[in-house]
């Protein structure tokens, strides 16, 4: 896999840490902000 870094004026793309996991799931499991952009309609336990 190639790494991923890029920074644009309104949005940085970086690659996935291992920390960034629980907030990733956080993210996923918060299903009434973000349930069209992940695609997650049911919470990931």
């Amino acid at each position: 896999m190639y790494p991923l870094n890029i920074d644009g004026e309104e949005l940085y793309l970086r690659d996935l840490k291992i920390n960034d996991l629980p907030h990733l799931l956080k993210w996923y499991n918060n299903i009434n902000d973000f349930a069209f952009a992940t695609g997650v309609y049911q919470p990931i336990p």
